[in-house]
C-alpha cells in the first residue's frame, strides 16, 4: 500500500489506542511525515556501512516540544519487506503474540 499522511492517520487511528496526549508536554498536537524514512544500524566503531539492516519508518512528531514517535512502515503495511526466511514483520509478530 503506498504511503499517504492520510494513510498513515487511519492507521494510528485504528491502532492507537492510548491516550494520545504527548507524554512529555502533554499536547495533543501531531505532525505526520510527509514521507517515509529509515535508521541504519550503527556499528560498535562507530562507522556506518552500505549493506547493514535498514528500518522503514513514518515518523509522528509533537508539533509543540519535537517529541517523536517511530512507527515501522513494514507491520504498518506501508513497505514491502523482501522475502527472507526471518523477516522483520514476522519476528514482530511472534514477539507480539507471545505475550
Amino acid at each position: 500500500m503506498e504511503y499517504t499522511k492520510e494513510r498513515a492517520m487511519e492507521w494510528l487511528n485504528k491502532n492507537w489506542h492510548t491516550p494520545k496526549a504527548c507524554s512529555i508536554c502533554q499536547n495533543n498536537n501531531w505532525i505526520i511525515s510527509d514521507s517515509l524514512v529509515e535508521i541504519r544500524q550503527l556499528f560498535p566503531d562507530g562507522l556506518l556501512r552500505s549493506g547493514g539492516p535498514l528500518y522503514p519508518l513514518f515518523l509522528v512528531t509533537c508539533g509543540v516540544c519535537g517529541y517523536t514517535l517511530f512507527f515501522n512502515s513494514v507491520i504498518a503495511g506501508f513497505t514491502i519487506e523482501a522475502p527472507n526466511k526471518n523477516s522483520e514483520r514476522e519476528a514482530l509478530l511472534e514477539e507480539k503474540d507471545s505475550k
